[in-house]
């Protein structure tokens, strides 16, 4: 086969696995293309790596442009992959998990899960009131709650310290004038140290999209969710910035780390994951197969993460995985 008729296509198909990943970090590739890109796009890549790897055996003459692809495509595969030594500095293991908890009969399961990590800052997404109250009186732990909507018997958001702890200012936040979906924000004031701001966020879902949009195609979905992520990220970077103490943010993004909402998270906040992560970090498997991470900690960069962030077996209790991480407190 001549070079001419194989060579171009094949380097787009190359390219192609990076090219999402600059056109999403950009928001060049915006709508619903952006998630896709972003839960797409590793895969693609090790596909691209297994095939420059073939091509570096049959086409020797060509072997260092497809070894450039392969390093360059193998780079993007394993991006979030981390290997952190472990820290014994002082730290204060803090958790975000959501957790789906709106039946009864989860409550034993997530509050023994919580309770062999024994995390001092708990962030819990999707779970209600009454569920909240249970996992504070099981752990002995203080704690407060927001809702998502104003609503009687909304699923909401969760926030729990040690008793000797206070959390002032809890407040059901909304994300925007025209919207009732709110976060939940509060200052944290531990025993001993300095007081630092907390929010538990949990961004736009494909699903909550739905209910909202009712019968629409999948493109069109994830472009409303897409749009209303942006949006919510412009609240959580403006309340940031109006904030004299430093910040912790957990919560569930529903998007990947290599899309343009967590490249302008980074520009402001340590990853806990990425700066002392092992592994993927993964908080959830589609399909029971395909990990990705969706669930994070982020804090200002006053504030360090110590020891090794990990995300744990959720021992059946919910779909996604309980993330903690080791957080150096403000003194």
């Amino acid at each position: 086969m001549p070079l001419a008729s194989w060579f171009k296509p094949l380097t787009f198909i190359l390219l192609v696995p990076l090219s999402l990943r600059l056109l999403g970090t950009y928001a060049i590739l915006s709508g619903p293309w952006s998630l896709i890109a972003g839960v797409l796009g590793p895969l693609l890549g090790l596909l691209a790596v297994v095939l420059a790897g073939v091509m570096i055996k049959n086409r020797p003459k060509q072997r260092w442009l497809f070894v450039i692809m392969m390093l360059l495509n193998f780079a993007l595969v394993i991006e979030d992959v981390r290997w952190s030594l472990d820290d014994n500095g002082q730290a204060v293991p803090v958790m975000t998990w959501n957790v789906a908890l709106g039946f009864s009969q989860q409550h034993r399961c997530v509050q023994k899960v919580i309770a062999e990590h024994n995390p001092r800052i708990i962030a819990l997404q999707e779970i209600r009131q009454k569920g909240l109250e249970s996992v504070a009186r099981a752990l002995d732990m203080r704690c407060t709650w927001a809702g998502y909507f104003p609503k009687i018997g909304s699923n909401g958001l969760g926030l729990c310290v040690p008793k000797d702890w206070s959390i002032h200012l809890a407040q059901q936040r909304q994300f925007t004038s025209h919207t009732q979906y709110a976060y939940l924000f509060a200052e944290i004031r531990p025993a001993q140290g300095l007081p630092f701001n907390f929010m538990n966020v949990h961004l736009q879902s494909p699903e909550l999209s739905r209910q909202q949009q009712g019968k629409q195609s999948a493109p069109n979905i994830l472009g409303h969710t897409t749009a209303r992520q942006i949006w919510q990220l412009f609240e959580v970077l403006r309340v940031a910035q109006g904030l004299d103490d430093p910040l912790l943010i957990a919560g569930d993004f529903n998007s990947t780390p290599n899309t343009w909402v967590h490249r302008q998270m980074r520009q402001l906040f340590s990853d806990a994951h990425r700066h002392r992560g092992r592994g993927m970090g993964a908080s959830r498997w589609f399909g029971g197969w395909f990990p990705v991470r969706i669930d994070y900690l982020y804090s200002s960069t006053t504030m360090s993460w110590r020891g090794v962030t990990r995300s744990y077996d959720a021992a059946g209790c919910s779909d996604h995985h309980p993330v903690m991480g080791w957080l150096s407190l403000p003194r």
